[in-house]
């Protein structure tokens, strides 16, 4: 990675991509970024923290000194850096519940509104908290959304169920869905385009907080439990007012982009093993933007000017996971977890105008060495794993990507492809699950990564929804 500093005229090449993704983030209403760029850590935390200007955080006490000053050692807990309560007593509560009891069982419900969704659409929406298991496999208390819609289903077969898994990409728990929704935040594409479409359809939504409890943005393992335990919630759920389940017997597909499809893509890769009861539900899963291998965006986000804030806060939110990664950060590595523990997504965006790398927030240069770093990135790779070769999806999958192959008009080849998520890495795990048999297609589709999420959106509808129909599937692995 080294020669990433020294290689001036890659350096351009850098700095010429992340300037047309920060105009292509405008254009999706995340915004440009014109910050330049810092010449190290501590430099980056004196910006931030209002000497050299003022970028902003999440957190309540990020303005104080104390906030900005290095913990000592001993108080370099894992507690340190997760957010902190949601503010709502529902959530934050110390609920009792039995441990024992089945990943999926309903502890608690609640109706909810959820105005961004159109309540015209609506029949009724409920929140649940769900006894679901972190990466390992410890009891903790999910949250999901479930949504009913007023239109009538017109395919053969009960109404069917959307697990609509948002691109959350956040550190704090009041950027959780089941938090945004009800004050009328609509989430990013290409959720926002086809949650209302799919309830106009007559399809249920379940809307996982797929980051669980700790808001662990990117733990992939964690995330597929939150989803499938939600979808067992779904299928299982009885509103206060009914006297029976109206999901027991529908059939199920997924959504997923960028964060959202790291959700989407584990609960695929882990049903088989995790929620086995669950492989004769599924009709297919559809993820876009797929961040399948973290290692391989080293070399697209890490120190980049655009998406180095979103980098930086997918390594916090592994950590909470994995809290062995804590050991790694040096003093200013310190200041920025703490301080970003409760940011959103759209913080996180605006921290990308500091292309710092996560090099500089740890005591050793060369992360990808340490044995723990190492065995996260493989554990947190989708795809066919030979240590784990029982966790591979049995449904059908469609990838789309933001490609340089994908065609604008009919016969040529002129898209823009993603510069944060590399289409070969994506292209690898595709041609990885195709040899282990998954039924895999790959749809490309025009933009780089924020303006492929709505790109995708109407390729994404259209398989989902012939899945639903048991349409013929299209040619697989192409």
């Amino acid at each position: 990675m080294s020669d990433r500093f020294v290689n001036t005229s890659a350096r351009s090449r850098r700095w010429t991509r992340s300037a047309f993704s920060i105009g292509a983030a405008a254009v999706v209403a995340v915004g440009t970024l014109a910050v330049p760029a810092t010449a190290n850590a501590q430099s980056a935390i004196n910006t931030m923290s209002g000497e050299e200007g003022s970028v902003g955080h999440g957190s309540a006490n990020e303005g104080s000194i104390e906030a900005w000053t290095p913990a000592g050692a001993p108080e370099r807990v894992p507690e340190r850096y997760l957010p902190d309560p949601s503010g709502d007593p529902w959530y934050d509560r110390d609920l009792e519940f039995d441990e024992d009891a089945e990943p999926g069982t309903i502890l608690d419900v609640r109706p909810v509104e959820l105005p961004s969704m159109g309540l015209h659409r609506i029949a009724s929406s409920w929140q649940v908290l769900i006894r679901s298991n972190d990466t390992n496999g410890d009891a903790q208390v999910a949250v999901a959304t479930i949504v009913l819609p007023k239109a009538e289903w017109k395919g053969e077969g009960p109404r069917p169920l959307v697990a609509s898994n948002y691109a959350t990409d956040s550190l704090g728990l009041a950027c959780q869905p089941s938090r945004t929704l009800p004050k009328g935040i609509a989430p990013t594409a290409p959720n926002a385009q086809l949650d209302p479409r799919f309830l106009d359809q007559g399809y249920a939504l379940v809307i996982p907080d797929h980051q669980g409890p700790k808001a662990a943005y990117a733990a992939g393992r964690q995330a597929g439990h939150v989803v499938l335990d939600s979808i067992r919630a779904a299928r299982s759920f009885v509103p206060p007012n009914g006297d029976e389940a109206p999901l027991k017997d529908s059939k199920v597909a997924q959504l997923g982009f960028s964060g959202g499809a790291i959700a989407a893509g584990w609960a695929a890769q882990i049903q088989p093993t995790y929620a086995p009861e669950l492989e004769d539900v599924f009709v297919g899963t559809s993820i876009g933007g797929v961040p399948a291998d973290f290692g391989a965006l080293m070399t697209t986000m890490n120190g980049y000017l655009g998406p180095a804030g979103i980098f930086r806060a997918a390594v916090l939110g592994v950590a909470r996971e994995y809290p062995a990664l804590y050991r790694l950060l040096n003093p200013a590595g310190d200041v920025f977890a703490y301080t970003s523990r409760n940011a959103c997504s759209e913080e996180l965006h605006w921290q990308g105008a500091i292309p710092l790398p996560i090099d500089d927030l740890t005591m050793d240069k060369h992360v990808l060495g340490d044995a723990d770093v190492r065995q996260i990135l493989v554990d947190n790779a989708m795809g066919p794993n030979p240590e784990r070769p029982e966790e591979i999806p049995t449904q059908p999958m469609q990838v789309w990507q933001g490609d340089t192959d994908a065609p604008i008009v009919p016969n040529t080849s002129i898209a823009i492809g993603d510069y944060w998520v590399p289409t070969w890495a994506v292209k690898r795990m595709v041609s990885n699950w195709c040899e282990a048999g998954v039924q895999t297609q790959y749809q490309p589709v025009p933009g780089e990564h924020l303006v492929s999420a709505g790109t995708g959106a109407d390729p994404a509808y259209e398989w989902i929804d012939a899945r639903m129909r048991d349409l013929p599937l299209e040619a697989s692995c192409n």
